[in-house]
């Protein structure tokens, strides 16, 4: 339904007016783009203010900058001075999207981003809910070697399916908040994630708990028959443990890793 219009007609400009407002009533629905132009001084901006009056009577959100010939000297500026008032919205987007917002306005480093066909496909498959455009669009992603991006398409896309590879390629990419956040969605479906947080290859946080109990009994000043018996496990076992407890904490000896013991555990 069109929307009724709200902003006066400019002397002389009732069909160009007309435009504007078709224009606006399309987009908020379809999308869309209009390019005027003109001489300098032929109401160009007059036009455009009128857009934006009826835009916001509507209650769309106007978004507008402005500039030079300058613009085109450096990719997306144009993008950087439309984005730069909604920059406080980005961190509650996905971190695919946040990240080619960032990358395109220069924030983060990192190559231009050139993939508005795959962004089209992931929006045309939202939309028509074809599943074939949504997989292409990932498959896109994740050729550009983007695999935030594809858990951003596959949790936009939704569903439990979607849900839990978006969970897993967060999660496989350390984006921790991200992958939380689709907990949450899979646990209102009635599905049940929880985030891992990596094991550090070194250090006392990177001992498993096998590995935790043998060097706590050994610190007792036991030996690694006594470990064995201690714990039933075989002597075989104890003694590999030890090894990679000795090679994860760089020590060569049991006085340090008594002393280690004592101090991570109090």
């Amino acid at each position: 339904m069109p929307l009724i219009s709200v902003d006066p007609v400019l002397p002389g400009r009732a069909a160009d007016v007309a435009v504007m407002h078709a224009f606006a009533d399309r987009a908020r629905t379809d999308g869309g783009a209009l390019l005027v132009t003109g001489a300098p001084g032929c109401g160009k901006s007059a036009l455009l203010d009128a857009a934006a009056r009826y835009g916001s009577a509507a209650g769309a959100r106007i978004v507008r900058t402005a500039g030079g010939s300058w613009l085109g000297t450096s990719d997306y500026a144009a993008l950087d001075r439309v984005l730069s008032p909604l920059q406080d919205r980005l961190h509650d987007q996905p971190a695919g999207i946040r990240e080619i917002v960032l990358t395109a306005r220069e924030v983060t480093a990192g190559p231009v981003p050139d993939r508005l066909a795959v962004c089209a496909a992931i929006l045309r498959g939202l939309v028509e809910e074809d599943e074939s455009r949504l997989a292409k669009a990932v498959d896109g992603y994740l050729a550009a070697g983007r695999p935030l991006l594809a858990a951003a398409a596959l949790e936009d896309a939704g569903g439990a399916d979607r849900l839990h590879r978006a969970f897993d390629a967060y999660q496989a990419a350390g984006a921790v908040a991200d992958a939380q956040r689709v907990g949450r969605r899979l646990r209102r479906c009635g599905e049940l994630r929880r985030v891992m947080t990596p094991r550090p290859e070194t250090g006392w946080a990177s001992l498993t708990d096998a590995e935790l109990k043998v060097v706590r009994v050994i610190a007792t000043g036991a030996t690694n028959r006594d470990v064995a018996q201690r714990l039933f496990i075989s002597h075989h076992t104890v003694n590999a443990h030890v090894r990679n407890v000795f090679a994860k904490l760089g020590i060569a000896s049991r006085v340090q890793l008594t002393n280690l013991v004592r101090d991570n555990d109090g």
